[in-house]
């Protein structure tokens, strides 16, 4: 039953129950709201990864009450790459609004964007919640096809006549990126006869850009077939890349058969884009005979799967096993495939061709294609020098300073709709090129000045009445030409030599220099140079004396005091044309070394920086090495260092070891020194290093450290109390599962113990302490009868290293040299110190009890167990 009959049948119930007219929910009984959208799923093709594309839609109350939207929301798996808007350049966030049932007010347009962040197929549902009785919950479907990289090489296979023993034959290949993300090769190799290799002679670790090859981007290759006796032989490229977060493999068959038939097919897929309803797009196909034999096409069809609106036209015979089609050497045969969309939806298909091709008996070329009621507007862009009479042209070359007339009047839409937007952009100038398009870059005819010599390239998109975008931009290619710049060229040496010019120099103090220019020169070939040498960077208050003068070709200098002098020497051309770039030379004189101050403090304390700091374990000691001096001015580079700390302190300088005033956390018990030494641009260290000693103790009285030689693996550190059981889920046992648990007097934290840093990923150290231990001699309300237990467990390896050393030190008192190291037995000769721990990857895994500690009346005592097993005990 259609909805207006059900809204007669409810108005009728809606009179015999009463008269009165009253409204439900603001809708009048009778009368309700009804939503559409021009469109039931919006396709965006394909969107690189990075940028972006929008598509307007239209939402419409057809109804005869006012519609209410609650709500709007993005569902499914790529829900986070689209966005909404109602206002431009305003992203919709949850906003309600209504549509009118006015004729003429009663649409609301939603501005959809989709920007790719990952590779492959995107969709999404965009529901509208509304008062619509019939349908509440709108859903209207978003799709892109897929997003990612490509790899496509030509000529593809790649064919070697036969070659007798000794000749040498080589085929450039071109490796192109034709698909929409950035293509990263993972390895490039060839394989099968090892008659074939790259011009280089690599067959594996074939060399390839380490960036990622753009779309549209390409590279050569050249593969050589070279054999030792006289083939057939065959081989292949295979290229592994990136695709999302898979490795994907595209292989390229090599041969040299001579006699074999041989089938080249291009494009290898198709993807016609978006195509207005009802239109055909033709895209030809050419099938080549790339073998000296004849190849016999056997069949040419479109699978069963393909849609409809898919064809094939222009093709003279239809293939098949009986009535094969022949192709000989070197000839091809063309054909079309048409797309023709009936419904705004996204097409797929695959073209199957079959052939007594030895390297591709079977090929099936993938077909894609979105057909849509809004095609994508078509700009034209053209320019010409403002004020002349030239022919519009998008290939222009100009004078340096022209002013150029652009246009956008010939853009046009294929549905007839009105073109209402233009934005043009200045996608290639040359560096430092600044001006702007005028009166705005939104117009339908800008101009723009160039006044800067090179190449530019000016992109125009244009915008229908429904605000749907070009699918690709116009482009108009300008080149502006100009007197060339003539190159300055300056060189000095000590007067009175014969030493070779240099632009660097070494010279002592009040030392006359000859400074020449006669190595400039000007590319046009004009008249004489003349010449501007001045003193470009120097120390604060020296100048200097041109003799005879600054604009002479060899001038003399003398330089009254020591340190760094950059001079500049600018040339004119007989036209006033200034060289593109001054030439420079630098004269060091009489350089003086750094000197270097360092101090330290507590990080974050605002103290004084001194050269003894003193800290709690695990706290950063905040270093100063600012205020070390040049005499000369010079920049310096810092260098900090560790010259003594605990064993096992691995710990590097925040942000590094270069920065002046770095950071480094005392993770270990003991002391410390820090130096600095500096050195200036040139070179030049300071005579004596600077020092600072740090020193990290604890007022804990049991405080224990653990510290192992391997990296990125995970040893776990156990303290035991009363017997307890190792590895509970209780408050027995200290480790990273209980970090401070509650021991003794559940009321004093001071008998608790505290795991105070816990090391997944190698080396450590990890820190156990307890500030007043309760006494494991049975005397005390607290105290426990038995002694604390040490533990240290290998959790896990993590595939990185099958042994790791392992050492524990114990402090008693707040001491700063640990009361034991250990295991206290001496290690094998060559072998690192510490317990060795060789299971860390399956369990049981190696546990080490390391020993007992007992706690009286005059503090602890410890006890060696030193037992290695497998698991806990």
């Amino acid at each position: 039953m259609s909805k207006k009959l059900w809204f007669l049948l409810g108005l009728v119930l809606l009179l015999l129950a009463s008269a009165c007219d009253e409204t439900k929910g603001g809708i009048s009984e009778g009368l309700h709201p009804d939503i559409a959208s021009d469109r039931v799923s919006v396709s965006f093709g394909v969107v690189a990864i990075g940028s972006g594309a929008s598509q307007l839609l239209i939402l419409q109350n057809v109804g005869d009450a006012e519609l209410n939207i609650s709500k709007m929301t993005l569902s499914g798996p790529s829900a986070g790459d689209f966005s909404l808007a109602l206002e431009p350049d305003v992203v919709y966030a949850g906003e309600r609004f209504a549509i009118s049932d006015k004729v003429g007010e009663n649409t609301r347009e939603v501005l959809v964007t989709f920007s790719p962040t990952r590779v492959g197929d995107a969709e999404a549902v965009l529901t509208v919640y509304s008062n619509d009785p019939d349908e509440s919950e709108f859903k209207i479907k978003l799709i892109s096809l897929q997003v990612g990289p490509m790899p496509q090489v030509v000529p593809n296979p790649i064919v070697f006549p036969l070659l007798k023993g000794g000749e040498v034959e080589t085929i450039k290949t071109t490796i192109s990126n034709v698909g929409s993300a950035p293509l990263q090769f993972v390895d490039i190799s060839i394989n099968g006869s090892t008659d074939f290799a790259t011009s280089m002679g690599e067959r594996a670790g074939i060399v390839f850009p380490t960036t990622p090859l753009e779309p549209n981007e390409s590279f050569t290759l050249d593969i050589v077939y070279a054999p030792l006796l006289e083939g057939p032989d065959l081989g292949s490229l295979d290229m592994k890349y990136v695709f999302g977060e898979e490795t994907q493999l595209h292989s390229v068959e090599i041969r040299a058969t001579g006699a074999d038939p041989c089938i080249r097919v291009s494009p290898q897929a198709i993807d016609f884009g978006e195509v207005i309803i009802g239109q055909t797009a033709t895209t030809p196909v050419t099938i080549e005979n790339c073998g000296t034999q004849l190849l016999s096409i056997r069949g040419m069809a479109l699978s069963a799967e393909t849609a409809d609106t898919f064809g094939l036209a222009n093709l003279l015979q239809v293939p098949s096993e009986a009535a094969p089609v022949v192709l000989v050497k070197d000839s091809v045969v063309t054909f079309d495939v048409l797309f023709t969309p009936v419904a705004e939806e996204v097409s797929l298909g695959t073209l199957h061709i079959s052939s007594d091709s030895l390297n591709l008996p079977e090929i099936d070329m993938e077909l894609f294609g979105n057909g849509t009621l809004n095609g994508c507007p078509v700009p034209v862009a053209v320019g010409r020098i403002q004020g002349s009479t030239d022919p519009w042209s998008a290939e222009l070359v100009v004078a340096e300073g022209d002013i150029i007339d652009l246009s956008g009047t010939d853009s046009s839409d294929p549905d007839g709709n009105l073109i209402t937007g233009y934005r043009w952009e200045m996608l290639t100038a040359p560096s430092g090129f600044l001006n702007g398009f005028t009166p705005t870059y939104a117009v339908e005819n800008p101009q723009i000045m160039l006044d800067l010599p090179g190449n530019y390239e000016v992109a125009l998109n244009v915008y229908d009445e429904h605000g749907r975008e070009s699918c690709a931009p116009a482009m108009v290619n300008i080149r502006v030409k100009h007197n060339n710049c003539p190159i300055a060229d300056a060189a000095a040496r000590l007067a009175g030599t014969t030493d070779t010019y240099s632009t660097m120099l070494t010279v002592g103090p009040a030392d006359l220099i000859d400074f020449t220019a006669e190595a400039s020169s000007d590319p046009d070939g004009a008249g004489a140079l003349t010449y501007q040498w001045s003193l470009f960077s120097g120390p604060a208050g020296v100048s200097v004396n041109w003799l005879p003068n600054a604009t002479v070709e060899k001038p003399q200098v003398r330089i009254p005091a020591g340190g760094t002098f950059v001079f500049e020497l600018r040339v004119f051309d007989d036209r006033g044309a200034e060289s593109c770039l001054p030439a420079q030379v630098t004269i060091f004189v009489a350089n003086y070394c750094p000197t270097t101050v360092a101090g330290g403090r507590l990080d974050g304390s605002g103290g004084p920086f001194t050269d003894q700091v003193a800290v709690a374990p695990l706290q950063y000691v905040e270093l100063q090495g600012s205020l070390s001096t040049d005499p000369d001015g010079d920049a310096l580079e810092y260098r900090w260092s560790v010259v003594s700390a605990p064993s096992g302190f691995a710990q590097p300088f925040s942000p590094s070891a270069m920065s002046a005033n770095p950071k480094i956390q005392l993770t270990q018990i003991g002391d410390y020194i820090f130096e600095l030494v500096v050195l200036d641009q040139y070179g030049c260290l300071s005579t004596e290093p600077a020092r600072v000693a740090a020193r990290a103790r604890s007022d804990n009285q049991f405080l224990m450290e653990l510290a192992w030689n391997t990296n990125y693996t995970d040893v776990d550190f156990h303290l035991l109390a009363g017997a307890g059981v190792w590895n509970s889920a209780g408050a027995d046992d200290c480790y990273y599962s209980e970090r401070n648990p509650l021991w003794g007097n559940l009321s004093d934290v001071n008998d608790d113990p505290g795991l105070d840093r816990d090391d997944v990923d190698g080396y450590g150290p990890e820190q156990i302490n307890i500030k007043t231990p309760q006494r494991t001699d049975g005397v005390g309300t607290y105290a426990y009868t038995v002694p604390y237990e040490i533990g240290v467990f290998y959790y896990d390896d993590h595939l990185n290293s099958a042994t790791t050393y392992a050492v524990v030190k114990i402090f008693f008192d707040g001491a700063v040299v640990p009361d034991y190291t250990l295991p206290t037995s001496p290690p094998p000769p060559n072998a690192f110190p510490g317990m060795p721990l060789q299971n860390g990857r399956t369990a049981p895994n190696d546990f080490w009890h390391v020993g007992y500690v007992a706690w009286g009346a005059s503090g602890g005592t410890f006890t060696e167990n030193g037992q290695l097993r497998a698991g806990y005990p």
